[in-house]
Formats: C-alpha cells, sequence, structure tokens
C-alpha cells in the first residue's frame, strides 16, 4: 500500500494540457478547488475538440528539455526542420 502523501498521476490528457495551458505546468498548490478546475476545463475542452486536435496539442506543449517544448521541436532538433 502507498502512502497518501506519496500517490501521485490520475490526470488524463486534457487536464495535462490545461495544467500546462492555464497554469504554466506547474504542480504549486495544487488544492482541491484547482483540481476542481482542471477536470471541469479538460471536460469542456474534450466537448469542443477531437481527441486527435487534444493530442496533438498535448505533445506540442510538453517540455522534453530545459529548452525544448513539443514533439515538433525535439524532431526538429534532431533531425533538422523538414
Amino acid at each position: 500500500m502507498i502512502p497518501a502523501h506519496q500517490v501521485r498521476g490520475g490526470s488524463s490528457i486534457d487536464q495535462q494540457l490545461i495544467k500546462t495551458l492555464v497554469f504554466g505546468g506547474s504542480n504549486a498548490e495544487m488544492t482541491m478547488s484547482r483540481k476542481i478546475i482542471e477536470v471541469l476545463d479538460s471536460h469542456s475542452l474534450a466537448t469542443r475538440y477531437s481527441r486527435n486536435e487534444i493530442l496533438q496539442a498535448y505533445l506540442d506543449s510538453i517540455r522534453l528539455t530545459s529548452e525544448t517544448i513539443g514533439v515538433r521541436a525535439a524532431y526538429s532538433d534532431l533531425f533538422g526542420d523538414s
């Protein structure tokens, strides 16, 4: 059994995207009200955009290194522009 203070994860891709876009990806001050905002905003996102659009936006917003944000940027860094 994992102690409650060590439990992590559980956010959907939609919630991760909201966390990045709205809260700058920060986990600081994770409160119940902020989690509720993430859930409600992610539901709103899911009703407006397709799963593919949400996934693409997520992949283009995640920080992969200290200087690289997004899969497209990482591809460009590794293989040059295409």
